[in-house]
């Protein structure tokens, strides 16, 4: 949900939602909630023995944070550069982290429909995020924002239906599984 509710609010800013456009609104939830939430989450897979979900929720606790460092000002990363330049390093940015999810989400594929969809979904966002930071083009961000809120309401499911797991839920959802049980 934390990773989630970050990408969320960002695609909401790439879509100018309430004419906001500006990212640094995202700045508490990408260090703070994405960001150590998730690498919080990511540490405590790896006593349970779960590597994949150790690996997946480290390395996007990870991107949130380092995101986060991008646009704080006092860090000097943003006055290193031109505006035109710091748009490409944004957009280089992101391009690898789109090649980081490429790879989660093959090592997905036998484990439900709910993380192959996130990943699928997850990777076109980073590629939109990445392209429109290279391309001047006003609907780019536009296809970011879209598709970082379907990205983000897959996450939310699938929380949800983790969530809802146990003899004491009134429900349950289901997350299409492939494969045997997975303890993440």
């Amino acid at each position: 949900m934390a990773f989630a509710t970050t990408l969320f609010v960002l695609s909401l800013y790439e879509l100018n939602t309430r004419h906001v456009n500006e990212a640094n609104g995202v700045l508490g939830l990408s260090l703070f909630t994405g960001g150590l939430a998730t690498f919080m989450a990511g540490m405590w897979h790896f006593p349970r023995g779960n590597g994949y979900g150790a690996a997946v929720f480290t390395m996007y606790g990870s991107f949130w944070m380092s995101y986060g460092l991008f646009i704080i000002p006092g860090t000097g990363i943003a006055g290193a550069y031109t505006p035109g330049e710091f748009r490409s390093a944004i957009g280089i940015y992101f391009m690898a982290w789109m090649m980081v999810t490429i790879i989660l989400g093959i090592a997905s594929i036998r484990r439900h429909i709910t993380w192959i969809l996130f990943f699928i979904f997850l990777t076109a966002t980073y590629l939109f995020f990445g392209v429109s930071n290279f391309s001047t083009r006003s609907g780019l961000p536009k296809a970011a924002g879209a598709f970082g809120i379907i990205t983000s309401l897959i996450a939310y499911y699938h929380a949800l239906s983790k969530l809802l797991e146990g003899d004491y839920a009134p429900f349950g959802l289901p997350l299409g599984r492939i494969g045997p049980a997975q303890r993440y």
